[in-house]
Parts: C-alpha cells; structure tokens; sequence
C-alpha cells in the first residue's frame, strides 16, 4: 500500500465524522408558560397565541456553545438522546444568579426550558422545534 493510498483511505475514514457536526437553528414554539415566586402562593399559566411565542436556538452540533434569541454563551452538551443548552450570568439588578435551560430531544425536536432569577421567580416552557431554513 502507498503512502498516498494510506492517507486517502485514512481521509474517507474521518469524513463521515465530519458529516455528523453540522449547525442548528431552531424555532422553538410553546402555547403557554408556567412561572412561579416565592411570593406567589401558587404557580400560575399564562396562554400564549400559536406561533407567536418561540425561542431561537443556534449552536454547532460539534461545538461546545451556542445561543438562545441572539443572546450568547451558552454551553452546550451533547449526549445520544438530548441538546442541552445551559448559561447563567449574574443579574446585577437583584445581586444574584439568571439561569437557563433547554433540553431538546434529538429524535423529534420537542423541548423543554427552565428559567430562574432571583428572588426565587422560575418560568418553565415545553412545545415543539421545528428547523429554521
């Protein structure tokens, strides 16, 4: 075998790898939202009107982040079933710690967000992704 047969075949070996990393962008749609406070003495549901309220996902399959409706710094995992994209930032405004994450199923683009800002106040959505062209 030659060297450049050796380095071809070594090449069409690694290219299906490559194939499998590949951007995203996704339009994530949810109908309702549930939030809850500290101060609430229970959770409440907002309705939303179809298609009007979504989330934009973007991130590289192979990468390690991405962002949520323009916003960066997510980090992303990958595992066999799931995309999760998690961030936290410091709210300067309550002195505490924003955090955010969605998980989407790999098979078929359902999602799930959880949202919490102090003082204890959480947001949660579930609904549907669909791929943005």
């Amino acid at each position: 075998m030659t060297k450049s047969t050796l380095c071809g075949l070594l090449l069409a070996m690694g290219l299906p790898g490559l194939a499998l990393a590949e951007p995203m962008a996704l339009r994530c749609l949810y109908t309702e939202v549930s939030f809850s406070a500290a101060y609430m003495s229970q959770p409440q549901t907002r309705g939303c009107p179809q298609g009007r309220c979504f989330y934009e996902l973007r991130f590289d399959t192979a990468g390690t982040s991405g962002s949520v409706n323009a916003v960066e710094g997510y980090e992303l995992r990958v595992d066999a079933s799931h995309f999760q994209l998690q961030r936290q930032a410091r709210n300067r405004i309550v002195a505490g710690t924003d955090s955010a994450n969605f998980s989407i199923n790999r098979q078929d683009l359902s999602y799930r967000s959880h949202k919490s800002t102090p003082p204890g106040v959480t947001l949660e959505t579930a609904g549907q992704c669909q791929p943005i062209e």
